[in-house]
């Protein structure tokens, strides 16, 4: 996009902007509003304001909530292909859900909030 392009773009033009679904849409929005736009800074623009990156099943879980905590190892099979599944605090302790991809089994691990150390 060129530099000037962002002069003259209201907050409410920015946030019709960021609702439009595709560059077509986005295009049009902008031939609405009397902002010079090309197919090409239109595609561009609307990559910008819909990033595709994909996030990791770990920044789900962070976003959403979820574990925060990793275990390292499965305590049935002994993989690292492990997923936290959530975790709560029972008298002082966290104890973590887990699921291991390997051997497809749920099992549980506590940490120690005092005093510090696991235990499955």
């Amino acid at each position: 996009m060129k530099d000037g392009f962002m002069n003259g773009v209201t907050d409410e033009m920015m946030e019709k902007a960021k609702a439009a679904a595709s560059a077509e849409e986005l295009l049009k929005l902008a031939e609405e509003a009397g902002v010079e736009m090309t197919e090409e800074s239109a595609k561009e623009a609307f990559s910008r304001l819909h990033p595709s990156e994909k996030l990791s099943i770990d920044d789900l879980d962070d976003v959403a909530g979820g574990c925060t905590e990793k275990h390292e190892k499965c305590k049935y099979c002994g993989s690292t292909q492990t997923r936290c599944l959530g975790s709560e605090t029972k008298t002082g302790n966290t104890v973590y859900s887990m699921y291991c991809y390997a051997c497809e089994r749920n099992y549980s691990y506590v940490y120690r909030n005092q005093g510090g150390g696991y235990y499955l």
